[in-house]
């Protein structure tokens, strides 16, 4: 289950965590259970999912969760994989919560979400 608590703890919201989509991810990917989640398994595990939610085939929801997940194993590093998983994992509060923002927040993560995989093309 993925928690996401508003900055001010007002409000929590529960997702389901999309485990065996995960686990098909990791395995095409050829990771090991037994290993360590590095960053290059970390990138390629989000892009088959960044890829997915395009697809239609991944709710946002779930992308959302991968990202809060794959963010929680990366250590929370000053880069830019971390901070875009970071932007990931805030969508599914954001799209709750547009008032927030001013709509703001939610355009500018996809669109930087998408402008970091546009880069390797």
């Amino acid at each position: 289950m993925s928690t996401i608590t508003s900055w001010d703890s007002k409000q929590v919201i529960k997702i389901q965590f999309p485990q065996s989509k995960f686990d098909e991810y990791l395995k095409r990917a050829e990771h090991s259970d037994n290993k360590p989640l590095f960053p290059h398994f970390t990138r390629l595990v989000f892009r088959m999912a960044y890829d997915d939610f395009k697809l239609g085939s991944l709710s946002l929801d779930d992308f959302s969760s991968i990202g809060n997940h794959l963010w929680n194993h990366e250590g929370n590093r000053d880069d830019e994989l971390s901070s875009v998983l970071l932007w990931a994992a805030e969508l599914n509060f954001y799209v709750r919560n547009i008032h927030l923002n001013d709509y703001g927040n939610f355009p500018w993560f996809m669109a930087e979400i998408n402008e970091y995989f546009e880069k390797d093309k």
